[in-house]
């Protein structure tokens, strides 16, 4: 339906919103697919597609898919991208570099509250960083 939706001439916001929901949509797709999976990782038959992707760009459309997520938080999401890493594309397996994204982010959100999450993503050597830093309650040392 969504899709349909899209296809009808919609104004500006519509359209946004719309796409947000179709976004979300495939993410709980992807999630039920990686729980399917578990059965292959479990029998080792799990394969990797490889593809290359924009590195920011997959990470800007989780934040925006993530964001009511954020403001019902009232969580402030903050990216930080060298200079190396604004037009860098990654060959990677983008369904799993989603997923694993998606989840960090989803947990940092979950254990803050009107504070601040950051994501860095920085270039060394042939090395990609992506680190993602909360101001939300930590973890014990034990846990750690």
């Amino acid at each position: 339906y969504g899709e349909l939706l899209l296809e009808e001439n919609l104004h500006g916001q519509m359209q946004k919103a719309v796409g947000k929901i179709l976004n979300a949509v495939e993410q709980l797709l992807r999630l039920i697919n990686n729980l399917l999976d578990l059965s292959k990782i479990e029998a080792g038959k799990m394969q990797s597609y490889l593809e290359y992707v924009s590195i920011k760009n997959l990470i800007q459309d989780i934040c925006e898919t993530l964001a009511p997520l954020f403001k019902k938080q009232q969580n402030e999401l903050l990216l930080h991208f060298s200079t190396e890493t604004e037009e860098l594309h990654w060959f990677t397996d983008i369904q799993k570099l989603t997923q694993i994204l998606y989840n960090l982010l989803s947990n940092a959100n979950k254990f803050t509250a009107n504070g601040s999450i950051h994501v860095t993503l920085t270039l060394t050597e042939q090395e990609l960083q992506i680190a993602i830093q909360d101001t939300g309650i930590g973890m014990d040392s034990e846990h750690l």
